[in-house]
């Protein structure tokens, strides 16, 4: 029974969202593990990613509004022209992560370090 709710879910989420950055969402909110994963122009809204593995991800132009990033990995990820608002960062790792025009809004931001 739960084989068979997993299966329909997954194909019903793959209707819904078939793209690459809708897989990528599935995953990463399913594991917190999507290194090298696909979010350009993701929008990420009121989401727990605490502890989040998102090394080397594609985040061009992503938008973060209240989202809990505590402990979670960015090293290497794109974040050009991305958007942060509201957004927790404690122990967060950022080393080498690009940022050219990212925009970051302190309101909110618990222990940013960008």
């Amino acid at each position: 029974m739960k084989l068979r709710y997993l299966i329909a879910s997954t194909v019903a989420m793959a209707l819904l969202m078939p793209t690459t950055t809708g897989w990528h969402r599935v995953r990463l909110l399913a594991t917190r593990h999507c290194a090298h994963c696909y979010f350009r122009w993701a929008k990420f809204s009121h989401v727990d990613l605490s502890g989040a593995d998102l090394r080397n991800a594609d985040l061009r132009g992503a938008r973060f509004d209240s989202v809990n990033l505590t402990g979670a990995d960015l090293s290497g990820a794109n974040l050009r022209g991305a958007r942060l608002n509201q957004v927790i960062l404690k122990d967060t790792n950022l080393c080498g992560a690009i940022m050219t025009d990212a925009v970051k809004s302190s309101v909110g931001c618990t222990y940013g370090h960008l």
